[in-house]
């Protein structure tokens, strides 16, 4: 529940954007690397190297962000078979190449069918904006700016938008019990927390996530939650639970009135809850003069109630059958 409430999916789930998908798909990820129990690092059976490369190589179809984590969960997987020698190295690196590629294929072939053109993002081809003009294709190296700014800017950043997940980070210096993820796995999520945000850094169209609130960095969500656990066992309890309590707070703000973190807070304390799907008609009102004058709402009321009949009494609706 917490999960699904307070953390920034409640948010992007009013969107129909691949980030939210691309983030389940790294929770499945993992599930399908270490298993729905806790187990100790080790070597992972084949049909799991190659479900692991099939999901990650999917998710690259939804979003290039994807990139830098088809590697770190490669490199992840190679670590695991560290003590099997070359041959493990080699058979776990293939299994893993071999659910990815067909993916790679997929996305090779849209990209020339779309553009022309397998090898080029799709923003070579848009109209020269302030960002794609900056080093290829709008990606450079990471700047400081973005470093802070995909973790803390109030209008985008992860742990702005979820300060829970901040514990995560200190889940390696911390004793987990059996059923907490494996120190190693813990180092793991940082590790590809760090490729994700150093590619999302060297990504300038990571600017215009003040447009869009949380999205790069959206994906770490499930690593970092996990790693969450044992951290907040060891901490008072009044502090960990003020920490989910302002987490939750602020994941309901921004889900309802779509703004930056403080502006959001602010809403919801002085002009009280709301649905997000007001807030979306509210801001369509300038354009729909019956919106904006409330000409509309008895309509809608009506049209609402008489589905909400139908919906409960189809049944009853249908002609009986002899």
């Amino acid at each position: 529940l917490l999960y699904a409430m307070g953390t920034p999916l409640l948010f992007r789930s009013a969107f129909l954007n691949q980030n939210a998908l691309l983030t389940h798909l790294v929770l499945g990820t993992y599930i399908v690397i270490a298993g729905l129990r806790p187990r100790h690092a080790g070597p992972v059976p084949r049909h799991a190297l190659l479900l692991a490369g099939l999901l990650m190589g999917y998710g690259l179809v939804c979003d290039y962000s994807a990139a830098p984590l088809v590697l770190a969960f490669g490199a992840w997987l190679l670590w695991l078979h560290r003590q099997g020698g070359w041959g493990s190295l080699v058979a776990a690196g293939t299994w893993y190449t071999i659910g990815v590629l067909p993916m790679i294929a997929l996305v090779f072939w849209y990209q020339q069918a779309a553009f022309g053109s397998p090898w080029f993002p799709a923003q070579r081809y848009m109209p020269a904006t302030e960002y794609s003009v900056v080093g290829w294709n709008g990606f450079s190296l990471p700047t400081g700016t973005l470093l802070r700014a995909n973790l803390f800017d109030v209008r985008f950043g992860l742990l702005a938008f979820c300060p829970f997940l901040l514990l995560g980070v200190f889940a390696p210096a911390v004793t987990g019990d059996r059923s907490d993820p494996p120190r190693s796995d813990r180092w793991w999520f940082l590790i590809v927390g760090a490729a994700l945000l150093v590619f999302s850094s060297a990504n300038q169209f990571a600017t215009l996530q003040w447009n869009t609130g949380v999205r790069y960095m959206v994906p770490l969500t499930p690593l970092l939650f996990l790693a969450t656990r044992p951290v907040r066992r060891m901490l008072p309890r009044p502090f960990s639970w003020g920490l989910i309590a302002l987490s939750v707070l602020v994941s309901m703000a921004v889900s309802m009135w779509r703004e930056d973190v403080v502006a959001s807070l602010r809403l919801l304390f002085t002009s009280g809850p709301t649905l997000p799907v007001l807030t979306t008609l509210q801001r369509m009102a300038s354009a729909y003069p019956a919106l904006q004058t409330g000409e509309a709402l008895p309509a809608l009321v009506v049209i609402g109630y008489l589905v909400a009949l139908v919906l409960l009494w189809r049944r009853d609706l249908r002609p009986a059958t002899t």
